[in-house]
Order: C-alpha cells, then sequence, then structure tokens
C-alpha cells in the first residue's frame, strides 16, 4: 500500500454571518496517498473549494479554522509559523486556480509570473556576483521554457513576452498550472481547472494532469461539479455536501454502485445519450442553503429516502469495506 502524503482529520472551517455561523468545511477527513488522483465533487456550496484553501491555510477572511489537523508528511500544517508555510506553499503544495483571467496579473508579462515561483523559493539559488547573478537569470529563463513547452504552450521563447491577454483561455489555463509546476511539487490541488473552457480544451487540460500526474508522481486533488469528468481522471471520489463528505470510495464503485442519496442524485442528473430523446433530467430538488440545515442530516429535506431520525440524528461514517465510506442512516449499524 502506497502511503498517505496528505491527511486531513476532523477539519473544520467556521464563517460568521448576519444569519449565523456557517460550517463551510463540517469535520472533514480524507487522506491523499502518493501518486494519488482524487476527486472532490459536489454541487456548489458543498464546501470543495474552501477545503483546497484551508490546506494551502488561504481560508479567505473572516473564515476561521476552528479545529482539526492537516498532515502533510507527518508535520501539521496548522502548527507551522506563517514563515514556514510559505516556504512550503507553491515549492512542496502547489494549487491551480479556477479562473486563470483573476489569477494572472495583467499588468506582468506570462514568463515573469512563472519565474516569480522560482525566485521566491530560489530554486537556482547561488554565490552572489554579477557571474552568479547571470548564471542564475540564464537557469530560470531554460527552466521557463521548458515548463511552457511541458504545458503545451507553443514558441516559448516569444511567449515569455507575452501578457495574459494575448493568451486564450486554454493558454492561460497552461500558464497557471505553469505556475503550479515550477517547484514540481508532491501534491497539486486543481480547483476546476476547466471552468469555462470548451470541451476540447478541457480534455487536452485534464491529459495534461493526467500526464503531470504519471510522468512526476504528482499527488493531485481535482476539484470539480462533474461528476464524469473526476469518473474519467481520478482514482478515488469523496462526495461532498454541506461541508462533509458523505461518500468516498474508488471510482469503480461510486459510479456503478452509489450508496448515498445524494451521489445517486448527483449521477441521475447526469446527460444520457443512451437513452435517447425525450428522456428528461432527473434535478435534485431545492437548493444547498448552508445557513438553514436541519439539526440532523444537512440532506434530509432534499432526499427521496428520508426517515424520521434523518431530521434530528447526525448520521454517523459507516465504512462498508474495501475503503468505502458512506455517511447516511440508510447505512448506519442501528439499522
Amino acid at each position: 500500500m502506497s502511503q498517505a502524503v496528505l491527511e486531513i482529520e476532523d477539519l473544520q472551517v467556521e464563517f460568521p454571518t448576519k444569519r449565523g455561523v456557517i460550517r463551510a468545511v463540517n469535520c472533514v477527513n480524507l487522506a491523499l496517498d502518493e501518486s494519488e488522483k482524487l476527486g472532490l465533487v459536489g454541487e456548489s456550496g458543498s464546501g470543495k473549494s474552501m477545503t483546497l484553501l484551508t490546506l494551502l491555510r488561504l481560508t479567505p477572511h473572516p473564515g476561521r479554522i476552528t479545529s482539526g489537523a492537516i498532515r502533510y508528511k507527518g508535520r501539521n500544517l496548522l502548527n507551522l509559523e506563517s514563515r514556514e508555510m510559505r516556504l512550503l506553499r507553491g515549492k512542496e503544495l502547489a494549487m491551480i486556480f479556477q479562473d486563470p483571467m483573476t489569477t494572472l496579473n495583467p499588468v506582468y508579462k506570462v514568463g515573469e509570473q512563472i519565474q516569480e515561483s522560482l525566485k521566491v523559493h530560489n530554486v537556482f539559488a547561488g554565490t552572489s556576483g554579477a557571474f552568479w547573478k547571470r548564471a542564475r537569470r540564464t537557469a530560470e529563463r531554460r527552466r521557463i521554457y521548458e515548463l511552457m513547452a511541458e504545458v503545451g504552450i507553443p514558441s516559448p521563447v516569444e511567449r515569455f513576452e507575452a501578457y495574459p491577454h494575448e493568451f486564450s483561455g486554454g493558454m492561460q489555463q497552461r500558464a497557471v498550472i505553469a505556475i503550479a509546476l515550477a517547484c514540481n511539487p508532491n501534491v497539486l490541488l486543481a480547483d476546476e481547472p476547466t471552468t469555462a473552457l470548451d470541451v476540447t480544451v478541457q480534455a487536452q487540460i485534464m491529459n495534461l494532469l493526467d500526464r503531470i500526474n504519471a510522468e512526476r508522481k504528482t499527488a493531485v486533488i481535482l476539484v470539480t461539479h462533474d461528476l464524469s469528468l473526476a469518473a474519467e481522471f481520478c482514482d478515488r471520489i469523496a462526495v461532498m455536501y454541506a461541508g462533509k463528505v458523505v461518500e468516498l470510495g474508488r471510482v469503480d464503485q461510486i459510479t456503478a454502485d452509489p450508496k448515498h442519496p445524494y451521489t445517486i442524485g448527483l449521477i441521475n442528473a447526469l446527460p444520457r445519450l443512451r437513452y435517447g430523446k425525450g428522456r428528461p433530467l432527473e434535478p435534485i430538488p431545492g437548493e444547498v442553503d448552508l445557513a438553514n440545515l436541519p439539526p440532523g442530516c444537512a440532506f434530509t429535506d432534499r432526499c427521496s429516502r428520508a426517515m424520521a431520525q434523518c431530521r434530528d440524528n447526525v448520521p454517523r461514517k459507516t465504512v462498508l469495506g474495501s475503503g468505502r465510506e458512506v455517511l447516511c442512516h440508510l447505512f448506519s449499524e442501528d439499522r
């Protein structure tokens, strides 16, 4: 068995609002093995992106981590000083943010923005002096050209001088991926990296991430609302709802034999071309409202299989075997 490179234990993140305290991440437990591809799936408001931001200790204000642990190679990241965390962030733990248009700085050249990571983490640090400065600049340029070519940006020498607005959406996303890969991270956090991209470019980006995982042995956490995309890319899938992981298992387990009613609802909401015309989609009724959840199971009001105990009693995690986990009263030991 491979060793876990990243472990999340009882992680909880809260936000004070006018409607009360909202738990955007609610007692999440996950483990990411070396070279593994793990998918976080769920609709908007499920806590997927907030989980990734919290892993890097980038929880937006006024959110705060109220409990839990995040262990990277055995070190609890929540106990590190800000300076120690900055040394890890971008070097060993890197993130591909959701929107390249807002991630890239419009007034700096693309090459300079890729170069920034190399400078911050002193990847090509050497002895002081004019000679070593020139050698460092040369090494950084060579590395940037290699990165741009690796992620599929053509003519790296010319593209180094280009600004973000001169890149297409797909090329901007490739540049963001190059920034994340600059320091050869062990863990890559991808927050919906194919948002607003057409199907062809989406396939290219996912193939790129798959190749990076295979060649560099980089562990990947993919956040997406598209269950079919996660099924094609990931080894395991964690389904999140209202800040909790409600089902966890291998891709074949989740797609072929889903257990939690929410997972079943996500699969039934997917278009199925084989059924032909005239078959309506089966959307999940209602929406996630983190400020107005029932005291028991958060999915009660939207669940077609809800029972009396679901509204008042919080379900406990049940392990079904082979690492399969489900958070539902239908599979509790009492039942």
